[in-house]
């Protein structure tokens, strides 16, 4: 399941969604928009946070193709 789609389904926001995966730095809102929207792809750190955050419905395949 893509990023987006479980911000959707989820009915998060994109501050949610950062809240929820306890994203940090400078502006973790559009950190998180842009992995959502593909413009970046996560460090693999983050990717195995999001995919433990997720209950594994978020895989690293998922930001790739």
């Amino acid at each position: 399941m893509k990023l987006i789609d479980f911000k959707n389904k989820n009915k998060l926001s994109y501050s949610g969604l950062a809240k929820m995966l306890d994203i940090k730095g400078n502006n973790p809102i559009a950190t998180v928009r842009k992995w959502c929207l593909g413009e970046r792809i996560p460090r693999s750190s983050n990717i195995i946070n999001i995919q433990n955050k997720t209950g594994n419905k978020v895989k690293a395949q998922d930001f790739y193709g």
